[in-house]
Parts: structure tokens; C-alpha cells; sequence
């Protein structure tokens, strides 16, 4: 049986009366196994009322077991409540594993489903069927390509890095980044990311930044943030989180980028050293120097302002107008 047929066959199990495809049973709650790599207990309160107890829970029968297809928090809670037996009803029809994942999977894609859930949905697809039958089946879900892309990288993720995203410490799109860091190390840099409120962009840097710095130093990613700089922004109460991240990014950047800081600082002191008027004149460089290009702002009030702010302008030297547009030749 194909997996469409099999989904279909299941899903007309779901409409069929009570006599036909259903079995109602109590059952010990001893002989009942929720479903391997299908189930998000991370709410249990949401939607577990007492009234949603008294509903029976959907399973199958696997040999001398049953296994839930829906019903999953109501089980759980049920258990955790000391209930020795629970109403099941029991699908006939339905009696291997795939099957029953794919009925889950259906009943589950009418309401909005958590982060967790979408995830392990996909994987469980992913592992379960053909390309073509799986595209289908997510696009039932009404998951975006682009979601889908930032899941499927996260398939080789560690539970503590899943776990971060789903708390939304760690952008979906960073976490792959973390795949080949040791044990230590992503706990390190969960830690970091946990502590404080990195923006996407932030959080790319950061973790492009602490390999390669990890790899020239010959030492952990650990070690690095173990930095002393580091550490004294941790310890400083003066600062408040956003400031903290900011430092936390500067340090990082002048640990990775030496040079360019090194040049940045003079460029700075050049700046400081020709510009005319610093409350109406601003000297921008370009990005990490990547360009050699200078913009210039000048505010002015009036003529005068004008007149003399663009003489003073007009008698930097051409040696100092070299340094300011082409900032490599202050490396």
C-alpha cells in the first residue's frame, strides 16, 4: 500500500462509527506507549483540562501493546494524575507504526502547531517517506519553504541547541553553525546566548567569530569566552544587557580583527586631527574598510558656516584625503 493510500485509508478510519473500525476499551496504562519521535510534551497544561480528560485517547494495536495516535498530554496527564486505566479507542484498521504516524500527523494539521512539533512532524516525514510524498505532507502542514529549509538544518542538531531554539535563544537559521562545536564548548556558547538578548546578526557573528578564533589561538571555544575582558563585562553592574552585548560583540571583534582595529584607531585619530567643525562635520568610512570610498556630512545654518567649514575642508593635505579614502594604508 502506497503512503497516500495508507493516509487516506487511515483518515476514513477517523469517520467510521463506533462497531466498525473502533474498538472501545479500558486499558492499563502499564500497556500503553506514546509514539517514538511524534510526541511534544513540553505544555502539558495547555488544553488538558478535566474535562479533556474524560475523552478517550486514539491508539492502535502493536502486538500486546498499544500506542498512542492522538491523545498524548491527555495520556501523560492522565498517568500523572495516578490513573491505573484509561478509555481507549482502539483503529482496527490501522496496525503498524507508519500507518499511525501518518493518521497522527493528519489529525494534528487543523490546529497551529508549536515549534517542537512542526519539527519533529518534519523529521519524522523526512525518515518515513519518498521525497515527492514528503514535500506533500509538509505543504498539508502549511509549512513555508523557507521554514522548512531552517528546520531540515536542524536535523543534525544536539537537544540542547533544538532546545534553545525553541526558546528562542538561538535564531533557527544560526543553530546549524553549533553542529560540529564539542559538548563543552556549545554549552559555553548557549550559556552566552541564553544570558542575554543577541540579534540574529549578532549571533551569526558570534558564531563564525569563536571558531576561527578558537582555531589561531589553538584552545576552545570555551577558553575564549573565559576571556578576562569578558568576564569583567559579566561581572560589571553598571552595565545594563544591552550594553553588555554590545561590549561582549566589540571585545569578540577585536580578538578576531586585530589589525582592522588596530588601523580603525588610526584612521579615528585622523579624523579627529583634520575635521573642522566636529558638532557639523562627520567622516563615515565604509564597513570593516571593505571600499575605499569616504562620505562626508556637513550641517551648516548659514552661509558663513558654509564658506568657512568648506575652506578649512579644502586645505587638508592630499595625503591626509589619501589615508581617510583608502584606510588600508593605515594597516
Amino acid at each position: 500500500m502506497s503512503d497516500s493510500m495508507q493516509l487516506q485509508s487511515s483518515t476514513e478510519l477517523v469517520g467510521a462509527e463506533s462497531g466498525g473500525d473502533f474498538n472501545f476499551l479500558m486499558v492499563s496504562v502499564d500497556q500503553i506507549d506514546l509514539p517514538e519521535k511524534l510526541s511534544d510534551l513540553s505544555s502539558l497544561e495547555n488544553g488538558n483540562s478535566t474535562e479533556n480528560l474524560l475523552l478517550p485517547i486514539i491508539v492502535f494495536n502493536d502486538g500486546n501493546r498499544y500506542v498512542v495516535i492522538d491523545g498524548c498530554k491527555r495520556f501523560v496527564c492522565m498517568v500523572q494524575s495516578g490513573r491505573k486505566v484509561c478509555a481507549c479507542g482502539v483503529i482496527r484498521s490501522v496496525q503498524d507504526s507508519k500507518s499511525a504516524g501518518l493518521l497522527r500527523i493528519y489529525l494534528n494539521r487543523g490546529r497551529v502547531l508549536s515549534f517542537k512539533e512542526k519539527f519533529l512532524f518534519l523529521r519524522w516525514l523526512k525518515e518515513n517517506l519518498s521525497e515527492k510524498e514528503y514535500s506533500i505532507r509538509i505543504a498539508e502542514l502549511g509549512i513555508q519553504d523557507r521554514e522548512r529549509h531552517n528546520l531540515e538544518q536542524l536535523m543534525f542538531c544536539s537537544n540542547e541547541v533544538l532546545e534553545a531554539v525553541e526558546r528562542g535563544y538561538v535564531d533557527p537559521a544560526n543553530a546549524p553553525d553549533m553542529i560540529h562545536f564539542s559538548e563543552s564548548d556549545c554549552g559555553a556558547v548557549l550559556q552566552y546566548l541564553s544570558r542575554f538578548s543577541f540579534s540574529r546578526q549578532m549571533q551569526r557573528e558570534l558564531l563564525e567569530w569563536l571558531p576561527e578564533l578558537a582555531f589561531r589561538n589553538k584552545c576552545s571555544i570555551k577558553q575564549i569566552l573565559e576571556h578576562e575582558d569578558l568576564r569583567n563585562i559579566m561581572e560589571n553592574g553598571k552595565l545594563n544587557d544591552p550594553q553588555r552585548v554590545r561590549k561582549i560583540r566589540d571585545i569578540l571583534f577585536a580578538l578576531r580583527f586585530p589589525h582592522l582595529v588596530v588601523a580603525k584607531k588610526r584612521w579615528d585619530k585622523i579624523v579627529r586631527e583634520v575635521n573642522p567643525d566636529h558638532s557639523r562635520v562627520h567622516f563615515q568610512s565604509s564597513e570593516a574598510f571593505e571600499k575605499n570610498n569616504l562620505e562626508i556630512r556637513i550641517s551648516i545654518s548659514s552661509p558663513e558656516q558654509a564658506s568657512t567649514i568648506l575652506h578649512q575642508l579644502c586645505s587638508i593635505s592630499s595625503e591626509k584625503w589619501e589615508q581617510l579614502i583608502y584606510p588600508a594604508l593605515n594597516c
